[in-house]
């Protein structure tokens, strides 16, 4: 039991690592985390993984095993690269210093929690 919570917590530390110097970077710029770019990374990076069928295999067996899942899911990661170029566009017109610092970290915050959410939905 010890040893598998150890595991997990090994599986979760970069993640929490990269959220806990985010955080850090936040509170000491003065910097904002804005949800569209966060967003945008945490679901393409979520969908990217379910489209490599690598993530929450028991759970999307169905899924898998459908007709037009090869044809269809490139769908999968048609709504995080909307939200990917809109965020491009929505940034690329203010290119000022806390914008490129709100970008940076937005899509740092998004990581991150990918980083700690992966190991446990892959266990799911």
């Amino acid at each position: 039991m010890i040893s598998l919570l150890a595991r997990i917590l090994l599986e979760v530390l970069p993640g929490l690592v990269l959220l806990l110097l985010t955080v850090l970077l936040v509170y000491e710029r003065r910097a904002e985390i804005a949800a569209l770019p966060l967003l945008a990374i945490l679901l393409s990076f979520l969908s990217a993984s379910l489209v490599a069928k690598k993530s929450l295999p028991r759970t999307l067996r169905k899924l898998y095993s459908w007709r037009y899942y090869d044809i269809l899911s490139p769908l999968l990661l048609a709504l995080p690269l909307v939200l990917l170029l809109h965020s491009g566009y929505e940034y690329y017109t203010v290119w000022l210093y806390n914008t490129v610092l709100k970008l940076v970290v937005s899509f740092t915050c998004g990581l991150a929690l990918f980083f700690t959410m992966y190991p446990a939905l892959r266990r799911l």
